[in-house]
């Protein structure tokens, strides 16, 4: 962990931004980090937050944020991404994320590995992704439980899971992905495999994380309770 809090760097660059000093869309072209974690800020530094805090990682979506957008769009704006680099080309991950949303507004958490250039903001769909496998856990409006789905690509085929789904793998072995699902972290299910040789040479390879919301107020989060690459947990 960095020996400085999430509040003071986000006071250090609301000044900076408010003293003219960084352009809004500057939040595109890079990343700093609070925790071992990379921060790709939202628009004008606003529209989404995560916290890591006693080994578990919260993320907190805001009214109109879109963290799948490059630029505001239909009242939308791009909304923080958190995310971290993974190595190797064989590796397992296992996350359990566990969204906590009263009915209200339209809104996904979205947990995704994404395969890009370093340097460009890893956003879960379209732009400059050369593949992604993405976990949308989407809540309707008024609805205080989500509808689950996984979906790779770019292009994205989508997969429909149980509501009980609350532990997830993405694996890697080489040129080969898989993705499976649990409601207890025991029994796994196949949801897909695929072979991705454009993978091979991607520069990067993260594990992000986002949301987009409608309006509304209605204080939604995702507690992620642990997040396993290879066994070791990335969010203590």
């Amino acid at each position: 962990m960095k020996n400085y809090s999430a509040k003071l760097t986000g006071l250090m660059l609301t000044a900076l931004f408010a003293a003219g000093c960084i352009n809004p869309a500057m939040f595109k072209k890079g990343a700093f980090s609070i925790d071992d974690w990379e921060t790709w800020i939202g628009w004008n530094d606003s529209y989404g937050r995560h916290e890591i805090k006693d080994g578990r990682l919260y993320y907190y979506p805001q009214p109109n944020q879109d963290s799948s957008l490059e630029n505001p769009s239909g009242g939308a704006h791009p909304g923080l991404i958190a995310a971290k680099e993974l190595t190797g080309q064989s590796w397992r991950l296992e996350f359990k994320a566990v969204p906590n949303a009263v009915a209200g507004a339209k809104k996904s958490f979205f947990t995704y590995i994404w395969f890009g250039n370093e340097t460009h903001r890893p956003i879960p769909s379209g732009g400059k992704t050369v593949f992604r496998i993405l976990l949308e856990q989407r809540f309707e409006a008024g609805a205080s439980q989500p509808l689950l789905f996984v979906s790779y690509g770019p292009d994205g085929k989508m997969f429909a899971l149980p509501k009980d789904a609350l532990v997830f793998r993405f694996e890697r072995a080489g040129k080969i992905f898989k993705a499976l699902y649990s409601a207890n972290g025991r029994a796994f299910a196949d949801i897909f495999e695929a072979e991705v040789p454009g993978t091979l040479a991607a520069p990067s390879q993260k594990i992000a994380i986002g949301a987009k919301m409608e309006g509304g107020t209605d204080n939604a989060f995702c507690e992620y309770e642990y997040i396993k690459f290879n066994g070791q947990n990335l969010v203590e």
